[in-house]
């Protein structure tokens, strides 16, 4: 009984199903010249399908950087309102005391003391935020007024209470007008200095 043995190849195929391949490739390219042209078009297509992915690679990679520049700018922005913020609490604190008096027990003052002292702290409190914040009313009408609320309004402008499970437009009674920043300048800090420190402690030394 003879048995036919094949040659395997290391990748699984056979030699004899290439010769087979090849064997028809080449009927292929003697009696059908679009297929004959088709395969030397292959170096041409190979080097444009290249060049395509390399285009594709490069506008990832613009992508991804555009992406990160707008991540960093937008931290940047973030940090520099951060570091006004924090000046802008510290000259308060310089001015007026306000930390001091936020942080203050005022339990045990009585009342004719402490309305000196807010008095006082409202004063320099009032003066120094406006060197660096100023402020405009979001509606500016006068509070106890009747407001139409039309469909499509601002929620970050307009916040609704009461009776509000119906849908728009809405009647309501003004109770506060609203503040929005019209106008921001904000003091900055030296860049090498810490940023969360408000106002360093006080040590005296003596003689």
């Amino acid at each position: 009984m003879f048995t036919s043995r094949r040659l395997i190849e290391p990748n699984g195929g056979t030699t004899t199903m290439r010769l087979i391949q090849a064997t028809k490739t080449f009927f292929k390219i003697v009696f059908s010249k679009d297929y004959a042209a088709s395969l030397k078009a292959l170096p041409q297509l190979e080097n444009e399908l290249g060049s395509l992915k390399k285009q594709l690679e490069r506008q990832e990679i613009e992508a991804q950087l555009k992406k990160e520049q707008e991540k960093q700018k937008k931290q940047s922005k973030q940090d520099e309102l951060a570091a006004g913020a924090s000046a802008l609490l510290t000259l308060l604190q310089k001015e007026a005391r306000f930390l001091d008096f936020v942080q203050e027990n005022v339990d045990s003052i009585d009342d004719n003391r402490m309305g000196a002292v807010s008095r006082l702290v409202h004063k320099d409190l009032a003066r120094t935020f406006k060197q660096y914040v100023t402020l405009e009313p979001v509606l500016d009408r006068n509070e106890g007024e009747l407001i139409d609320i039309e469909d499509g309004f601002d929620t970050s402008e307009i916040r609704l209470s009461g009776n509000v499970d119906k849908e728009p437009p809405f009647k309501g009674t003004l109770r506060h007008k609203g503040w929005l920043i019209s106008h921001l300048n904000l003091p900055k800090k030296a860049a090498s200095s810490n940023q969360s420190v408000l106002l360093p402690a006080e040590i005296e030394v003596p003689n």
